[in-house]
């Protein structure tokens, strides 16, 4: 079983062997994150992300995902605070889902974890239970609902970004960040949409990205680039 980003010891849930587990959350509280320089993002939090964060494709083995890159140095995030609050507007998913996970077993189905090594798991009955009466509780049933809805929306983000490559539209780039002090850096290779290649399509295959909302989706994709500025800004206050 693989685990993903953030998790330390990540364990299955039980309900007869976690029937006694309460988690305490911290909504302002994510230092789990501040050694994280990108994270992927999903098609749905384009618009949302777009004035912040730059969102960009990247390959992994045969499969194409969006990011948000949130600093520009390895183990370096810029919206992570000193104390542990995050600083930008929107959050993405990918970080408030933690401490669970829906995680690939190797057996043809997922199931949920939560981070053993969360500080707020306890049997001491502080926060929220996760299982009442042997299932699942309230506040369990809505991370089971949104983690199912996270499923299904990387699925649908992973198939728009394997068109766009199907399309051809995703080219390499590279940027040159020049912050305070003279000192230079380039970011990348990573990959965004060619406007050039983007306005060549046919007319139809335009229209159909226009009919399904998948142009809105490239759009804020595209606006985002614009973030790179702040992010630069930001780390040179770093």
């Amino acid at each position: 079983m693989s685990f993903p980003l953030f998790y330390r010891r990540p364990v299955v849930l039980n309900a007869q062997r976690h029937a006694d587990i309460w988690i305490e959350e911290d909504g302002h509280q994510f230092s789990f994150a501040r050694q994280t320089n990108a994270v992927r993002i999903n098609m749905q939090e384009f618009v949302s992300a777009s004035s912040e964060y730059p969102v960009v494709f990247v390959r992994g083995g045969k499969s194409w995902f969006p990011v948000a890159i949130l600093g520009l140095r390895d183990k370096t995030n810029n919206f992570v605070s000193a104390d542990g609050r995050w600083l930008g507007d929107y959050t993405p998913a990918y970080v408030r889902r933690y401490p669970f996970a829906l995680v690939a077993t190797g057996e043809g189905d997922n199931r949920l974890c939560v981070d053993a090594g969360h500080p707020g798991i306890n049997r001491a009955g502080r926060g929220q239970p996760l299982f009442a009466n042997g299932a699942p509780s309230p506040y369990l049933q809505e991370v089971i609902d949104f983690m199912r809805q996270y499923e299904t929306d990387r699925m649908a983000t992973e198939a728009f970004a394997s068109s766009l490559a199907h399309l051809d539209l995703l080219q390499a780039m590279h940027v040159d960040a020049f912050v305070k002090g003279g000192a230079s850096m380039r970011l990348g290779p990573f990959y965004i949409v060619d406007r050039p290649f983007l306005n060549s399509l046919s007319n139809s295959r335009l229209g159909e990205l226009v009919r399904t909302g998948e142009m809105d989706t490239i759009i804020a994709h595209l606006h985002s680039q614009r973030a790179f500025r702040r992010l630069i800004d930001m780390h040179g206050q770093h």
